[in-house]
C-alpha cells in the first residue's frame, strides 16, 4: 500500500510555513506546503498553507515542531525579558 502525505500543521503566513518546513527538513524530514501560493491571495477562504508529511514521519514530525515553537517561543521571552532592563 502506498504511503500518504498527512497534515501536521497550518499557517496563514508565508514565511513561518516556510521556517517550520525548514526546520523539518533540517532534521532530515520529507515535507511539503499545501496551498502554498494560493493562500497568498485567499488565505482565509482556503483555510492556511497546510504543512504536510509523509505518514510514516508524522509524529516525529509533529515533535521537532514543538521543540522548535518552544525554542522560539523562549527567545522571543528572553528577548523581551532583556528589553526592561
Amino acid at each position: 500500500m502506498a504511503e500518504r502525505l498527512v497534515t501536521i500543521a497550518k499557517y496563514h503566513f508565508v514565511d513561518k510555513a516556510q521556517m517550520a518546513k525548514l526546520t523539518l527538513a533540517a532534521k532530515g524530514i520529507d515535507c511539503f506546503l499545501a496551498d502554498e501560493f494560493m493562500s497568498t491571495y485567499l488565505p482565509i477562504a482556503m483555510g492556511g498553507i497546510r504543512l504536510q508529511v509523509w505518514e510514516s514521519e508524522a509524529e516525529r514530525a509533529k515533535e521537532v515542531l514543538r521543540e522548535w515553537e518552544a525554542s522560539a517561543a523562549a527567545e522571543e521571552n528572553e528577548s523581551t525579558d532583556s528589553g526592561r532592563e
